[in-house]
């Protein structure tokens, strides 16, 4: 009895483990720049088990070079290749574990245009300068 306990218990848990949804959290950073030198970009992604997912994007100009995980199961690296090309707007990731899927909001993530104009600069109390660029 004890034993057919234990299966059942088992299999309860195995069922639920791979229904689980693909979570994400937090992406970070939420923004950056096309037309910097450097045009590869390391985004840390935060869920529950994301660990095990793929990253996908389809944005014209943005690529995923490589998905690093890391030795928690929370976290995942994704490194992408925002090409010069890449125009600026907001994009969304897509996180598959092959059963389940979650696609970023629109608007999470977006792309900047690089300006040589400084439109504003704001100074909090703490002297962290904020710097508002816009192309020109």
């Amino acid at each position: 009895m004890k034993k057919l306990l234990f299966m059942f218990s088992f299999l309860i848990n195995l069922l639920g483990l791979s229904a689980a949804k693909v979570q994400v959290d937090r992406i970070e950073p939420t923004n950056w720049f096309v037309g910097m030198k450097n045009t590869h970009l390391q985004l840390m992604v935060y869920g529950q088990g994301i660990a095990n997912a793929k990253a996908e994007v389809n944005y014209p100009g943005v690529t995923v070079e490589e998905v690093v995980r890391l030795e928690s199961n929370n976290y995942l690296l994704v490194y992408l290749d925002v090409s010069p090309s890449a125009k600026a707007g907001t994009m969304q990731l897509t996180f598959s574990d092959g059963k389940n899927s979650f696609t970023s909001s629109q608007g999470d993530l977006a792309i900047w245009q690089m300006s040589n104009t400084i439109q504003r600069i704001e100074c909090s109390d703490d002297f962290e300068a904020d710097l508002l660029l816009l192309s020109g």
